[in-house]
């Protein structure tokens, strides 16, 4: 049974990790919900609007389910974990394969999405549309000088503002 519910928790985030890839001239169908296990009552909807509700595996393969506060967004409780659903719902392996696919497709929806851009402002300005690039550093050092980027910086920790420096920048 174990084998069936990794198995089949990790084709649904593999399916919305690729189904998140633009098709040409085919539809994208994305289940909301899906059943991940012979108990019908447990169903792995990732993320349901109609639930307000999230399903989702930690890093240690435990499989949560929590609310989500339809006002705010933010997640009852605030760290996810509502209800423990599974204490060994995927092992370690599972979850780097997990991740290295969803990364794998990020990555791709990346380029498609940076190509498609680029094509796309090649296509205007042969019809005459100019693209402005604006100087970043004057609004940065704005946001800087004002605290924004010191309070984030706070709220999210230096690990999290490690990665986000690793691609936006330096922002302190």
């Amino acid at each position: 049974m174990r084998t069936s519910l990794c198995a089949r928790l990790a084709r649904v985030v593999c399916y919305s990790a690729v189904s998140a890839l633009p098709l040409v001239a085919s539809a994208q169908v994305a289940p909301s919900e899906s059943l991940v296990s012979a108990q019908r009552d447990l169903i792995d909807f990732e993320f349901s609007q109609s639930r307000a509700a999230i399903a989702w595996c930690d890093k240690d393969g435990n499989l949560w389910t929590a609310d989500v506060n339809r006002d705010t967004g933010l997640f009852v409780p605030s760290n996810g974990k509502g209800t423990l659903v599974d204490a060994d719902a995927m092992t370690t392996g599972d979850l780097a394969l997990i991740t290295k696919s969803f990364e794998a497709a990020t990555m791709k929806q990346r380029a498609d999405t940076e190509r498609l851009n680029t094509e796309l402002e090649g296509s205007l300005k042969a019809r005459g549309l100019a693209f402005n690039r604006p100087d970043k550093k004057p609004f940065r050092d704005a946001l800087s000088k004002a605290g924004f980027y010191a309070g984030w910086k706070q709220k999210y920790g230096p690990e999290a503002w490690g990665i986000l420096e690793k691609y936006a920048g330096n922002l302190s």
